[in-house]
């Protein structure tokens, strides 16, 4: 037995389908056959003739790509001043533990 599906329900997860490009996602989000996501998705994509839904998620995909590329970038900028820092930090702490080590053994061997 099939389960009917209002036409309303079908179009929202086509677009869904279409806008994530994730088909076995989106039919797992709504508890959907995958191969009826598939259906309703080509369906939709030849009542709109495909070019106004297409465009806008590929629109919006490109603008997501764009916005984790320099994400990214300004991430690896971050990460690139901290290991600087850390680097740095490391020296001075190594450089204090020469010194304390100086001090304690001149301490133990003092001069008279």
């Amino acid at each position: 037995m099939s389960i009917k599906y209002e036409n309303e329900f079908k179009e929202k997860v086509a677009r869904e389908a279409i806008s994530t490009n994730n088909i076995t996602a989106t039919s797992k989000k709504y508890g959907v056959n995958a191969n009826s996501v598939r259906k309703w998705k080509s369906d939709l994509q030849v009542k709109l003739g495909m070019t106004e839904i297409q465009d806008e998620a590929e629109v919006e995909h490109r603008k997501d790509i764009t916005l984790y590329k320099r994400e990214v970038l300004e991430l690896r900028r971050q990460l690139e001043l901290t290991q600087n820092d850390l680097r740095d930090a490391m020296t001075l702490i190594g450089e204090k533990d020469l010194y304390i080590k100086k001090l304690k053994g001149g301490l133990n061997n003092p001069v008279i």
